[in-house]
């Protein structure tokens, strides 16, 4: 199974990116690298695998975080 990031508002807005285990997002830093978005910090958030092989989207301690469906939240199952 293959997974993709779009971003869905802001100056990167429609861009698409695939991610796999490891990819780091960021303004500064990352495979994924969104630098002329103010709210995404240096290194933003990064996908990880945990022991039942699932992939998640973690929060690297961001200032503004991940927000699904209105709520912030730590970690998010891909």
């Amino acid at each position: 199974m293959e997974f993709y990031f779009e971003v869905i508002e802001g100056p990167h807005r429609g861009e698409v990116f695939k991610v796999i285990e490891g990819t780091e997002i960021g303004r500064a830093r990352g495979e994924i690298t969104l630098s002329k978005d103010a709210k995404i910090s240096s290194l933003h958030a990064r996908v990880m695998k945990n022991s039942q092989g699932r992939l998640y989207l973690v929060d690297q301690d961001s200032a503004n975080g991940i927000k699904y469906q209105g709520r912030r939240v730590r970690k998010l199952l891909l």
